[in-house]
């Protein structure tokens, strides 16, 4: 499960927390840190006043308030500040917190991380394909990462961590419409859409996914996988929306059918990718 939440090449991590929650259902580190900090204010606040704790607790809410200098450094002063901008200031002006407390924590600190996830994601380049195709939504679809070349392919392909020259380009600062595709003579920025769906080298690879797909699908109706896969989708290869149509065997049936594809092509194009890096380094140009 590492792998999905964070990727590794040339030497540094590249991060998914932004959209781990979002894509594979799991918190970020920053979303359970505000929650276990809220959930101790509620232990805290829950402490009768005769208590040490409770006590102490107390007089520094009330330092914090008053602005006094000795609570400068105190872990209710940022706490004031996160639960305000939560919208509970009703909690920190009781000191007292609901009964349903850690449900409400949980709830209202995923749905405000999401929110800021996303208008994150907007902005990021690298990013811009999972933002175009949103989160996976067959259970354990990205789980396959773990065990296959394919999957794994796609995964990095979905989070801008693939050296395909748009990302590479990226790195070394060359200008977007510079980034061409360097397997055919298009003249098309070489990006995640254009290396699983457009680019000629990939052709037969292709359109043999694409007709042994349409074979498993034969008899079923699903007209959202078969429209992608009559356009040859960015959805159909580095999504799973259109499996949705499909009964279980049938999804894991083409699925596996996608990623070996991208295998496969992902192969043939290293033979000459390797031609124009540097130093074997697939993350730096010649």
């Amino acid at each position: 499960m590492v792998l999905l939440i964070s990727y590794i090449h040339t030497g540094n991590t590249f991060p998914l927390g932004l959209s781990s929650h979002e894509n594979i259902g799991l918190a970020g580190m920053r979303e359970r840190v505000d929650c276990a900090a809220f959930k101790f204010f509620g232990h805290l606040a829950g402490m009768e006043p005769s208590r040490l704790a409770g006590y102490i607790f107390r007089k520094r809410c009330d330092q914090v308030d008053n602005g006094s200098h000795g609570a400068s450094s105190s872990w209710c002063r940022p706490m004031k500040q996160k639960l305000t901008t939560a919208g509970w200031n009703n909690v920190w002006a009781a000191r007292a917190v609901p009964d349903d407390w850690r449900d409400s924590v949980m709830e209202r600190i995923a749905h405000q991380h999401l929110t800021e996830s996303r208008l994150k994601i907007v902005g990021m380049s690298s990013l811009a394909v999972f933002h175009r195709l949103g989160a996976s939504s067959v259970p354990g679809w990205l789980n396959r990462a773990l065990n296959h070349p394919g999957a794994i392919l796609r995964l990095k392909l979905r989070c801008g961590g693939a050296p395909v020259m748009e990302r590479v380009g990226a790195m070394m600062k060359i200008d977007r419409p510079m980034r061409l595709c360097v397997m055919c003579d298009e003249q098309q920025v070489e990006d995640a859409e254009h290396f699983a769906c457009q680019c000629p080298y990939y052709a037969t690879e292709r359109a043999e996914c694409l007709r042994r797909i349409t074979e498993i699908a034969d008899t079923e109706r699903a007209p959202t996988l078969t429209r992608a896969v009559q356009n040859s989708e960015l959805a159909l290869f580095l999504g799973d929306g259109a499996l949705g149509e499909l009964p279980a065997p049938k999804q894991l049936a083409v699925d596996n059918v996608i990623c070996n594809f991208l295998k496969v092509a992902w192969r043939k194009r290293s033979k000459l990718w390797k031609l124009v890096c540097a130093d074997g380094n697939e993350w730096r140009l010649k």
